[in-house]
């Protein structure tokens, strides 16, 4: 997949594009480490742990804890459509949750 992806920038930007300041680099290493490595590893981590049906519940409240600190931390404005969605997903949980019991 990497491949295409540079073939493609090649393509597209000349090679001086890729000079870019030492933190650029440092930064796009943070965002690679943890914002796609640890959290698979944690949650493979946690699916071998918990199971992967109780792994996949739990999940699912992602999006709308990203929605909520977004609102609570950036001041993002939240909309019916958010807070009706937000419900359905956490009304979906609660249900699926309950029926295991």
């Amino acid at each position: 997949m990497l491949l295409p992806c540079l073939a493609q920038f090649a393509l597209t930007h000349p090679l001086s594009a890729l000079k870019v300041h030492t933190p650029v680099y440092a930064l796009a290493l943070g965002m690679a480490v943890f914002s796609t490595v640890l959290p698979s590893l944690l949650l493979s981590m946690g699916i071998q742990r918990i199971g992967a049906s109780r792994a996949s519940l739990i999940s699912s409240i992602g999006p709308v804890a990203t929605i909520g600190l977004a609102y609570a931390i950036l001041g993002e404005v939240m909309g019916w459509d958010q807070l009706l969605g937000s419900l359905l997903v956490l009304t979906g949980v609660l249900v699926v949750s309950l029926g295991k019991n």
